[in-house]
C-alpha cells in the first residue's frame, strides 16, 4: 500500500506541473503568412520590365518609378522557401485591384539576416503598427513617401517608408552608416546621405 501512496502521489505533482508549465509556441515561419492579410511597412518599388517581381535586395529603386504605396492591403496567396540556401519567395496579390506581385529576398540578403526579418518589416499584420509610422512623420517626409522619392530634409524613416530598406550586404555599418546605397538597376547605385540629426542632406 505505501508503495502504491508514492507512485500516486509521484504521478499528482507531475501531473500537476505539466499543467503549470506554460506551453512554448512554434517558431512563427514564412509558410505560416499564407492566405492572411498583411500592410505594407514601405513602399515596393519595382522595375516597369519585371513583370511584377520585386527584389529584396535589388529592387530598382528608381526615384519617381513605378511602386505599391506603405500601408496597401495584401493577401499572400503562396510561399516558396529554399531550406538549404534561405531564399524565399512571397506570391502576393493587392486587395483593392486584385494584381499580382512576387516579392523575393535572395541568397545575398540571407547571408546578412534571416529571410524571415527582412520579410517581417515589409509585411506586416496590424495595420495600426504602420499607420502609427506614417502619423509620426514630419512635412517633407510625407511629400517623398507619397512621391515615392527622396528629398532633403526627410528623417531616416521617412526615407524606409519612401524607397525601401536599403540592401544591408552593401554597407557593413548597415542602418547606422552616414549615406545608405541603394540599387538604381542592376549594375548602379545611388546614395542618400544624412546629417547628425538624421535629415538628408543629399541623394548622389
Amino acid at each position: 500500500m505505501l508503495t502504491i501512496v508514492k507512485r500516486s502521489s509521484v504521478f499528482f505533482l507531475l501531473l500537476a506541473w505539466l499543467v503549470t508549465v506554460p506551453v512554448l509556441a512554434a517558431e512563427p515561419t514564412i509558410e505560416d503568412m499564407v492566405g492572411g492579410t498583411y500592410y505594407l511597412g514601405c513602399n515596393l518599388h519595382f522595375s516597369p520590365t519585371s513583370k511584377g517581381r520585386i527584389w529584396a535586395d535589388a529592387a530598382m529603386k528608381t526615384p519617381g518609378g513605378e511602386f505599391i504605396p506603405v500601408g496597401s492591403a495584401v493577401r499572400v496567396h503562396m510561399v516558396k522557401s529554399n531550406k538549404r540556401t534561405g531564399k524565399a519567395d512571397v506570391v502576393f496579390v493587392l486587395v483593392e485591384s486584385g494584381k499580382r506581385y512576387r516579392y523575393t529576398v535572395g541568397e545575398q540578403v540571407v547571408g546578412v539576416a534571416p529571410a524571415l526579418r527582412n520579410i517581417a518589416r515589409v509585411f506586416v499584420a496590424d495595420p495600426a503598427l504602420v499607420q502609427v509610422r506614417l502619423n509620426g512623420l514630419t512635412e517633407p517626409d510625407r511629400n517623398g513617401v507619397k512621391a515615392g522619392r527622396v528629398v532633403a530634409g526627410m528623417s531616416r524613416e521617412g526615407v524606409l517608408l519612401a524607397i525601401g530598406y536599403p540592401p544591408e550586404f552593401v554597407d557593413p555599418e548597415g542602418m547606422h552608416a552616414a549615406c545608405w546605397r541603394y540599387w538604381r538597376d542592376e549594375t548602379k547605385i545611388f546614395e542618400v546621405c544624412f546629417d547628425e540629426a538624421g535629415r538628408v542632406t543629399e541623394v548622389r
